[in-house]
Formats: C-alpha cells, sequence, structure tokens
C-alpha cells in the first residue's frame, strides 16, 4: 500500500467489522431484533451465488475465498477481471435504500455484520497473505469498500443502532466449511495461526481506536463458529480467546455497554468450556446461538406441523448449564439443505450431501411438481421438487413463485414458521434476542427465498419483529401481497 492511501485504508478496514447492533447498556438490554448483513463482506456460494458464479468465470471451481484469491493471486488476468466483480459486489447487494425501509418497516434494532480477517491483515506482519487477499479485493485496500463501508455505518448511526464485531473468518479455517474461508481445510488451531488470529484483532482494535469508532460496537464477538475436534485444538481455542478477551479488548472496552460475544460452535456444544476460561471478570460476556432447522436438527425434512409444533423446544434450549445471556445469532426460513450450492455445485456447506448428490441436486423439474400431495410437507414448502411418478424429493433450487395457489399456501407456512420462531425465543429467560440468517441472498432468479429476510418483508411473511403476525392470521395476511 502506498504510503499516502495508509490512513484511508485504514478508516476503512475499520469500517468492516461485524456489526450486531443494540440501543442500550447491558443492564437494561433492549430485545434484540437483528438481521444478519451475511453475504456482503462476507460472500459465500449459497448466499451470494451471483457473485460466485461470476467470479468462476475467471477462477474456475473457486468455492471459497481462499480458492478465488489462490487464483487470482497466481494469474494477474484473472485478477483484473475478478477485482471488478468485487468491487460490484461489495457496492450492490445491499441495496442500501432498501435495507433503511424494511428496518423501519419491521422495527428492526439490531445487524450480524460478518467480516474476514482478509480486512484487517497488515502487510508488514504477513506480506503473502495481504497480497494474495489483495489480488482479489478483499483486503482493506481494496477499492470497493469506502462507499460500502461508509454507507453501512452511517445508516447503523442514523438509526441509533450500535454494533458486534464478529469475526467470521480467521486464518487457515476455524471449521472446515466455506463460511470459515477454506471449505474443507481446518487448520486454525496451530501456534502460528492462533497467533495470526490474535494479531488480527489488536489491528481490528487499533483501527477503530484511530478511527473513533470504538464506542459503536456493542459486542465483540471473537470468532465464528470454531470447531475444534482434538484436546489439542481446544486448548489452543482457549488459550486464543483468553488471549484475545484479556489481553486485546479488555484494556478498550467499556465495561457499562459493551460485551464480548462467544459463539459455541455448529452445535452449541462448547458453552461449558467457554464458562470455564480464565477470563477477565468485569466483563459481561454473551452466547450466540446458531439453531437451524436443516443443520443436525431432528426436525430436519418432517413435516411443516411437526416443524412448527418442534420449533418451540429446539430454540428455547439454553443448552447445558448457561449462566450467560444468549440470543441466537443465526436460523432462517430453510427446512432443507436444498438451496444451491449450499452443498451443491461448488462443495459448500455439507460434504456428505455434496458427495451423494453432486449431479442430482442440479436437476430440476419444476414443471412436474405433484398438487395432490401435502403442501406442507418440508420438501414442498421450501424449494425441494416432487416428481409426479416419484414420491421422493429432489433437492434444487426450484423458483415457485408462478404457482399460483401453492405459492400463497408456501408463503402462508414461512409466515407461521417466522412467528413460531419469535415466539420460542422468548420462553427461555437468558435469551435476549435473535438474528435471522440473512438480510438478502441478491436477487434475480438465484435468490433463495428461505433464506432472504427482504424477500420475506416483500412477500408479507414477515411484517413486524416485535408483534410478529399471528398464525392463525398469516394465511390472510400473505394473501394481501
Amino acid at each position: 500500500v502506498r504510503e499516502e492511501m495508509y490512513p484511508l485504508r485504514l478508516f476503512l478496514v475499520c469500517l468492516c467489522v461485524t456489526l450486531f447492533l443494540l440501543t442500550v447498556p447491558i443492564d437494561g438490554i433492549d430485545y434484540i431484533r437483528a438481521v444478519s448483513l451475511g453475504g456482503h463482506l462476507v460472500p459465500e456460494p449459497f448466499i451470494a451465488p451471483t457473485f460466485w458464479e461470476n467470479v468462476n468465470n475467471y477462477c474456475p471451481n473457486s468455492k471459497d475465498i481462499w480458492n478465488l484469491c489462490q487464483c487470482t493471486w497466481q494469474n494477474q488476468w484473472s485478477s483484473s477481471k475478478v477485482i471488478p466483480l468485487v468491487v460490484d459486489h461489495l457496492e450492490n447487494f445491499l441495496n442500501l435504500t432498501d435495507l433503511e425501509q424494511k428496518i423501519v418497516k419491521t422495527n428492526i434494532n439490531a445487524f450480524r455484520y460478518p467480516v474476514s480477517f482478509t480486512y484487517f491483515l497488515d502487510s508488514s506482519q504477513d506480506p503473502d497473505e495481504y497480497n494474495k487477499y489483495t489480488s482479489c479485493g478483499l483486503t482493506g485496500a481494496g477499492v470497493g469498500l469506502s462507499r460500502a463501508f461508509i454507507s453501512v455505518l452511517n445508516l447503523a448511526k442514523q438509526y441509533n443502532i450500535r454494533v458486534i464485531l464478529d469475526l467470521h473468518q480467521v486464518q487457515g479455517c476455524q471449521n472446515g466449511f466455506d463460511n470459515g474461508g477454506h471449505a474443507g481445510v481446518r487448520e486454525f488451531y496451530t501456534p502460528d495461526n492462533i497467533q495470526k488470529g490474535i494479531n488480527i484483532w489488536k489491528n481490528i482494535i487499533s483501527y477503530l481506536t484511530q478511527a473513533n469508532l470504538l464506542n459503536l460496537i456493542w459486542g465483540f464477538e471473537i470468532v465464528n463458529e470454531p470447531v475444534p475436534t482434538i484436546p489439542e485444538d481446544s486448548a489452543l481455542l482457549r488459550s486464543f480467546t483468553e488471549a484475545v478477551v484479556n489481553s486485546v479488548i479488555a484494556p478498550v472496552i467499556n465495561t457499562a455497554s459493551q460485551v464480548i460475544v462467544l459463539q459455541p460452535g455448529p452445535g452449541n456444544d462448547l458453552v461449558s468450556d467457554y464458562q470455564n476460561y480464565n477470563l477477565n471478570g468485569n466483563i459481561q460476556y454473551v452466547f450466540d446461538f446458531h439453531e437451524y432447522i436443516v443443520f443436525g436438527s431432528p426436525l430436519y425434512l418432517t413435516t411443516m406441523g411437526a416443524i412448527l409444533t418442534g420449533i418451540p423446544q429446539m430454540v428455547s434450549n439454553a443448552h447445558g448449564d448457561t449462566r450467560w445471556p444468549y440470543f441466537v445469532g443465526e436460523w432462517s426460513h430453510a427446512t432443507t439443505d436444498c438451496a444451491q450450492y449450499l452443498s451443491g455445485q461448488f462443495g459448500g456447506y455439507d460434504p456428505q450431501y455434496y458427495e451423494k448428490q453432486h449431479e442430482s441436486r442440479n436437476t430440476f423439474f419444476c414443471n412436474n411438481i405433484t398438487q395432490n400431495r401435502d403442501e406442507f410437507t418440508v420438501g414442498y414448502q421450501t424449494c425441494s421438487v416432487i416428481l409426479e411418478n416419484n414420491d421422493q424429493p429432489q433437492w434444487g433450487h426450484c423458483n415457485i413463485g408462478n404457482l399460483g395457489n401453492v405459492f400463497q399456501q408456501y408463503k402462508g407456512a414461512l409466515c407461521k414458521l417466522f412467528t413460531t420462531y419469535l415466539n420460542g425465543f422468548k420462553q427461555n429467560s437468558l435469551n435476549i434476542g435473535f438474528a435471522f440468517w440473512t438480510y438478502t441472498t441478491g436477487s434475480g432468479e438465484r435468490r433463495i427465498q428461505q433464506w432472504d429476510y427482504a424477500w420475506a418483508v416483500d412477500h408479507g411473511i414477515i411484517v413486524d419483529t416485535i408483534n410478529p403476525t399471528p398464525v392463525d392470521m398469516c394465511d390472510q395476511i400473505v394473501s394481501r401481497y
């Protein structure tokens, strides 16, 4: 980075923190009603499918940012083609006018805004990594970051929305998923990468402090969905967390109005571990639980009736001996893994399903949906396709927006699901809110409806987060849209 650009880089980088926003101090927490801005600064194939289809024209078989940026680092021509696509994505993936209207309309008071370590790399600390991720436009020097960050931050300021810093990706990848930056690789748990993670947090705090933005942060989420699989991994995760909390964040945090957020892994199985860490006792800690039907829930591939009955128990579970308050920081309307690229063309989240159905899940027969089947089965009310001569769902992204009455029933089912989720959250006294994943999955035919808050608002599925539509009114309300 040229010397004269360094102050600008610092300012831009500091804005890319993950934002989880709240309006009041911890002692009087206003119930968190949030959407995540996932897919924007951390594009994942299944929630930013158009972006990945575009960049794969120049970096074939890229399924995560590691592979994408490896390609652009090695090929200057690919870099010259990919960087404009990254710039366009960062500036246009979020329609800020639409976002503003919908947070006001539905009473959203918080954002969860994932970011990657790449934006906080320092060229003097790790020149190879910095140059690699600059080659694909995903560092603080990226030419498309300015308007994206500043606009989102200004929107947060305007509506008194304060911010959670969720470090969604770390070097080496903390979980082996594409959302960790490198699908199929889980190499964060080495002394070298642990130290790099600590350095990234030092850089984050430094940038926020220099730009006088530290007071905008409500919560600091240390790392998203870590997956330590052996005792040595767990010990390294503990050393990382204790170092970041006690040595990096504790000296600057306002204990009256800011918190530390800990995410106990995809199965929420690190609750006891975290609560036994040697952490600064003057800070308030908050858990971020992720409650998906599609990933490991017993409700997966059951009927909509079973889901509506089972959701309250699932989402009100405090996951063991939880002494700290928690919010449900990720959940969605998805009841199957049928979103294209979730386990499809680019690999993605679940290698088991990817290997079994790599080809078949990209074959769609949308014109052959059987209408004499229970329309509220999970397969039907999401995006699976039922063949006339085959009772088994063929998973894929199938746009059912032109199927008339079936589409209205589908919308009604999602409305009931949203309300049931929200009512279930409040059944546990330790729950302080939620964050829907995610605000948007883009536009056009590749939009993934069940993961898309904005789409749900446009279709009457989500009307208000304070007073969601009563279940028995859902069919009537969605018919107006």
